[in-house]
């Protein structure tokens, strides 16, 4: 939410929307107040929407342009996975899995963990410019096609197994 803020103040009509929901752990149920709180506390409600839990993660992001992973740490992404297979621009940060997925620059854009100035500046870009979007969005499709096809996976499996 920090890094949204710092782009809607270079760049005044984003919006952020969050899907899926806090559970019934505490901590999770804690976190998630606070980012409800943050929202109210600096003036957001118009500009940040909470989604609950969907069952259709690319209907979801169909709406957007750009896909937000900021996660500390991850084993596989499906998030990443997913928003490469929307076509989707995403920027993500250094956590693992995204790593394994997202090729810097290429088909997304990795960040430094925590680095809330660097993750802001990212948003800006994306953003801002619909022609980078559009390139790391066609990357995105060719390494869906080509790294992460259920076939060549089956084929490579299969080659692991039998030697």
């Amino acid at each position: 939410l920090r890094a949204f803020e710092i782009a809607r103040r270079e760049i005044g009509h984003i919006k952020l929307k969050f899907i899926g929901n806090a559970g019934s752990i505490p901590k999770n149920l804690t976190y998630f107040n606070e980012l409800k709180q943050f929202v109210l506390n600096n003036g957001l409600e118009e500009v940040v929407e909470f989604g609950d839990y969907s069952s259709n993660v690319s209907d979801e992001m169909a709406s957007s342009d750009v896909v937000l992973n900021f996660s500390e740490s991850e084993s596989f992404s499906m998030v990443c996975l997913e928003a490469l297979a929307c076509k989707k621009a995403i920027i993500a940060t250094r956590s693992g899995g995204p790593e394994e997925i997202i090729r810097d620059k290429v088909n997304g854009v990795l960040l430094e963990n925590r680095d809330i100035l660097a993750m802001g500046k990212a948003i800006v870009k994306l953003a801002s410019s619909p022609k980078l979007r559009k390139s790391l969005s066609e990357n995105a499709h060719i390494d869906i096609e080509t790294k992460f096809n259920i076939n060549i996976l089956a084929e490579n499996l299969f080659a692991i197994y039998s030697s």
